[in-house]
């Protein structure tokens, strides 16, 4: 098992852990599944540098990289600026699957 990664890059945080991901051979997981997965390090880091370009479903949003926990910034009704979540940590030597910055 690898150090943890998050599935959405350095940077990014699933916006939709609702969504469900399906990968070809492999059964499907919700986004949130998958993130807590990654942090976890049960991806491998090999997957993680794979998974940006196929987890769009998951809705990669910006996050703060101060904080370490994921979380939804509350922000006004009918804003349409999109909020900044909280960066979940990654273990040491992990890596984000969304790519660097993201």
């Amino acid at each position: 098992q690898d150090g943890g990664c998050s599935v959405c890059g350095e940077g990014k945080t699933v916006g939709n852990g609702e969504a469900i991901f399906v990968s070809p051979g492999a059964p499907p997981i919700p986004c949130s599944t998958l993130e807590e997965a990654g942090l976890g390090g049960a991806i491998t880091l090999n997957d993680c540098t794979l998974l940006p370009d196929l987890i769009e479903i998951c809705e990669c949003r910006d996050c703060d990289p101060r904080s370490l926990s994921p979380s939804i910034t509350p922000q006004p009704s009918q804003s349409l600026t999109p909020s900044i979540l909280q960066c979940p940590e990654i273990q040491d030597g992990g890596c984000s699957v969304c790519g660097e910055g993201k």
